[in-house]
């Protein structure tokens, strides 16, 4: 089985009020999708990991309903974000500037759902 996520995330300004929207697709098929959904004052980097979070949970819930095995699924996830690319594929070096233990939080976070 193969599942899609893509999701975007932003904020206006930077920092500012964040938002989020994501979709997935499970064997080619369009399942979901969350659009525009508010997520609080952070960064747009927040913002992007946070609309990731909120994909992966929804697509997770959605296939402990279906009663598919998690570990039989190849799951692809598609991001306009290339900070937040290498930060889930751990390419990214540590910063210490401002928000910085949120983000590499938020980070393990989202890591931890998608190994799942």
């Amino acid at each position: 089985m193969t599942a899609t996520l893509m999701f975007d995330g932003g904020c206006v300004p930077n920092p500012g009020q964040m938002y989020g929207s994501w979709s997935f697709e499970v064997d080619g098929r369009f399942v979901a999708k969350a659009i525009r959904q508010p997520y609080g004052y952070g960064t747009n980097n927040r913002a992007e990991l946070l609309a990731c979070l909120r994909g992966c949970e929804a697509l997770m819930d959605h296939l402990h309903l279906a009663e598919e095995d998690l570990r039989s699924v190849a799951l692809s996830i598609f991001t306009d974000s290339m900070i937040v690319r290498n930060r889930i594929n751990r390419s990214t070096k540590k910063t210490d500037g401002p928000g910085s233990a949120q983000i590499t939080e938020l980070t393990a976070e989202v890591r931890s759902v998608v190994e799942k």
